[in-house]
């Protein structure tokens, strides 16, 4: 499928496999390989998300399955209850990096002589998710707000999903936040 995808359109969709009927979830992610590197007999990729998308049916099945896809359009209207849990959500990414112990290292080994170390950016002690922080602050549209956060700080499996499968804005976020306290050990407002 990746082969088939880099010889053509680069796209392709992720679903997640449900556990016991190992049938794909309904809603997934649909994404273009920005970058491909073939290592042994597999690849490993980079791939940019580019919308949600609901499965609707298998056309074939050999060598990989392929459906018939629907895009999930955005339900998103601007309001002060979205702003009020998008705050919320920033704020509890907030939390979540104060709380994490970070480490500064060297970047290149010192036992190549004529090599100078690279010294890190940040000082011993300071949180590199502080980039990331400023970078939420500007972020205006609360399904991508929420989707940066999830695919940053949630753990891959069926927290992940459930939050794909939060199609309205409103669900995602307050979802994404839930499950952010659940996994970190915050209480939730």
């Amino acid at each position: 499928m990746v082969i088939d995808a880099l010889e053509t359109h680069r796209v392709f969709a992720l679903a997640y496999k449900e556990p016991f009927t190992k049938k794909p979830s309904e809603v997934c992610g649909i994404g273009l390989i920005r970058a491909g590197i073939r290592f042994d007999k597999s690849y490993h990729i980079i791939l940019q998300g580019l919308a949600r998308v609901s499965l609707e049916h298998c056309i074939k099945k050999r060598p990989y399955p392929v459906y018939r896809i629907t895009p999930l359009k955005e339900d998103f209207t601007k309001s002060e209850s979205i702003q009020i849990l998008m705050d919320d959500l920033r704020q509890t990414v907030s939390m979540i990096v104060k709380k994490m112990k970070f480490t500064a290292i060297n970047l290149t080994p010192s036992s190549i002589p004529s090599v100078k170390p690279i010294q890190p950016q940040k000082q011993h002690g300071e949180a590199p998710l502080e980039d990331f922080l400023t970078y939420l602050r500007h972020v205006e549209h609360p399904g991508t707000l929420a989707d940066l956060v999830a695919s940053t700080l949630v753990v891959p499996g069926p927290d992940r999903q459930s939050i794909l499968n939060a199609y309205p804005v409103r669900e995602r976020l307050k979802t994404t936040t839930r499950i952010l306290c659940k996994t970190y050990g915050l209480e939730q407002k």
